[in-house]
């Protein structure tokens, strides 16, 4: 029964507890919402977003004439049980948390329940999401946005049958088997799912998986694709594609991004205390003397530039804004400054921000507009006591550039978790500068496993099926 945007909804007692949040959270999904509550609470509830309030004696439906309702959200159970059903539009649907008395009893129990369960019925075939109190955690706790339109408003849509997910991956099928009745899951190769792609309704797996030109070819009737990773670079490729058969793609952005800025600011504390000169040294049976000694310093109160305040960006600036760094960031799409950031720029602040930095991450998506962004021409503008940390994409740094501005002390370090190609090759340059630190794109690994991924999969499969709005839905022109 969750408020769709541009529906109406009429929450009876909207003055209690249940009641203001009935109205807040439908406002919040930008539903128009009609209260009814007592004479001296309507200033209170227009407060919190009613767009219209109702005395508790008025008749409803007269002063309501001819609006139909899409949602009522009943807190009364009683008074008011007639003029809801008068005014509930076909295929509404009607959601009680009041004790149950009054005119309802009057009806009968065969009535009402009969009723209820018509509302139901109706309110399923017309594909409207039932509430969700994981769907809400994931969003406080991930930052994660909601599709502006439900699925079951896009052209196409239909409740799923078949999905076929991406064998390669272990454990997968099983752990989504069985969270939709009626819906058949498969498990199948790249090549093996081509011949079983008829009727498919949606792709699970890796991105390259879902988006391989091979299967969306096969795939006549695929309607959505999701990928178990943040980066979405096959899908960016095949967005011509996607947009004419308005397939939709949704990923796991933000999802392992705690754990990615946990390993930014380890490399942060790395290259500052001089990890990368005294590891080597103790493999050496090496107790330095002040000669051999690397540089330390200090991060409180430097500044670090985050390039990409996205999901894994956001969470780094938060960490550290509270070690005590100044937090400068670029960011492609203007949103509202955190709290925690001190300046937000456009991407084409770069080559101006990029010299105030003492530490210089890139969180970036690949897309085209940032490939080879960070060449030889970007390392001369930074500082030369600063350090380049990478936990975006390989492919948005020209290798052999960082290489030699690492061998010519243009920078003082840099720390990465990524690089291009991957693996990098054993007689790549870049393996013998001693300024660096090097991880295996691992920093997304934790004790914490898969656990959130698996919730945030589920959580969309069931909005899907339901018809509801899917979380993390891809901007494929973009490629993020």
């Amino acid at each position: 029964a969750q408020a769709q945007a541009g529906e109406h909804v009429l929450v009876t007692g909207a003055s209690g507890g249940v009641g203001s949040a009935a109205v807040q959270l439908a406002k919040r999904r930008g539903a128009r919402v009609t209260a009814i509550a007592g004479s001296t609470k309507a200033a209170e509830v227009r407060a919190i977003g009613a767009d219209r309030v109702v005395g508790r004696d008025d008749d409803v439906v007269a002063l309501l004439g001819e609006e139909s309702v899409d949602l009522v959200v009943d807190n009364v159970a009683g008074p008011h049980f007639d003029s809801m059903l008068k005014l509930l539009r076909r295929g509404g649907r009607y959601v009680s948390s009041g004790a149950i008395g009054g005119p309802i009893v009057s009806h009968g129990w065969r009535w009402v329940a009969l009723t209820l369960i018509a509302l139901l019925s109706s309110s399923v075939t017309s594909g409207a999401q039932p509430p969700t109190a994981e769907g809400d955690r994931l969003i406080a706790e991930f930052g994660l946005r909601e599709a502006a339109v439900p699925m079951s408003q896009q052209q196409g849509w239909r409740p799923p049958q078949k999905i076929i997910v991406d064998a390669s991956i272990p454990g997968l099928i099983e752990a989504l088997r069985g969270q939709v009745p009626g819906v058949q899951f498969f498990g199948a190769s790249t090549t093996a799912a081509i011949d079983m792609l008829s009727g498919a309704d949606a792709l699970i797996g890796s991105t390259a998986f879902i988006c391989d030109e091979r299967l969306l070819a096969a795939g006549k009737d695929l309607r959505w694709l999701q990928s178990v990773y943040a980066g979405v670079e096959a899908c960016a490729a095949q967005s011509n594609t996607l947009m004419q058969r308005k397939i939709v793609v949704t990923n796991l952005r933000a999802i392992s991004a705690p754990v990615i800025a946990e390993h930014v600011i380890a490399f942060t504390f790395a290259l500052s205390r001089g990890l990368d000169a005294w590891i080597p040294l103790r493999m050496q049976r090496v107790w330095a003397d002040d000669s051999r000694q690397p540089p330390m310093t200090v991060i409180s109160g430097k500044t670090m530039l985050i390039v990409g305040l996205g999901g894994i960006g956001n969470e780094v600036a938060k960490r550290a804004h509270a070690l005590g760094m100044r937090v400068i960031a670029t960011r492609a799409t203007p949103q509202a400054k955190p709290d925690h950031v001190d300046y937000v720029g456009a991407s084409s602040e770069l080559e101006k921000l990029i010299g105030e930095a003492d530490v210089v991450v890139n969180a970036l998506p690949l897309t085209a507009a940032t490939t080879g962004l960070f060449d030889a021409a970007m390392f001369a503008r930074m500082r030369r006591s600063a350090f380049f940390i990478n936990v975006g994409r390989g492919q948005t740094v020209v290798t052999a550039d960082l290489t030699a501005a690492l061998q010519n002390k243009t920078i003082a370090a840099a720390a990465l978790d990524v690089v291009d190609p991957e693996p990098l090759p054993k007689t790549d340059p870049l393996w013998d500068q001693p300024n660096l630190v090097l991880t295996p794109h691992v920093s997304g690994s934790s004790d914490l496993g898969v656990d959130s991924s698996l919730r945030v999969l589920r959580e969309n499969l069931r909005r899907y099926a339901s018809g509801g709005r899917l979380l993390s839905v891809v901007d494929v022109k973009r490629g993020y």
